[in-house]
């Protein structure tokens, strides 16, 4: 993502209601079962983003090797 991600997003506080927990939790599962897969992957991208920040994301994995030893019997 070139720019970060957090300049870019916006929160509509346009809209509010109130329902119940089950409500809310039926509608996120709507939301998100009306969403391709990889609309959900680029979500799962951004939180990932927002989360650890871009320097940490853009780094990769840490690979570590580590050798034992067993004791023969």
């Amino acid at each position: 993502m070139a720019d970060s991600l957090s300049n870019n997003l916006r929160v509509n506080r346009t809209t509010f209601r109130v329902c119940t927990f089950q409500e809310a939790e039926r509608e996120d599962r709507e939301f998100w079962r009306s969403q391709t897969p990889i609309e959900r992957l680029r979500h799962v991208e951004q939180l990932r983003e927002l989360n650890y920040g871009s320097e940490v994301i853009n780094a990769g994995l840490q690979r570590v090797l580590a050798v034992s030893e067993r004791a023969r019997s």
